[in-house]
């Protein structure tokens, strides 16, 4: 006989806790607050924002310094 009833957890968080609680009961909870997972989404956003920007920056530099150098001139002549 099968429960009708559908979990509030998703597979992944399922294995999550089975996997802490088996190598390490210690580590972390079993759960995690909506506080803490708001904050690492936060800080997880911050993140990426601030990698991006710096991944910009270094490529808009890099192609200043490549767009400068001289290329060889090519002649296109026609028959």
């Amino acid at each position: 006989m099968q429960d009708d009833n559908k979990s509030k957890k998703g597979l992944a968080e399922v294995y999550e806790e089975e996997y802490v609680q088996k190598f390490n009961p210690s580590f972390a909870p079993a759960t995690f607050s909506d506080e803490l997972k708001k904050e690492a989404s936060m800080l997880f956003k911050k993140l990426c924002l601030m990698l991006r920007a710096t991944l910009y920056d270094a490529c808009r530099r890099w192609s200043n310094v490549v767009c400068k150098t001289s290329w060889p001139s090519t002649n296109i002549r026609s028959m």
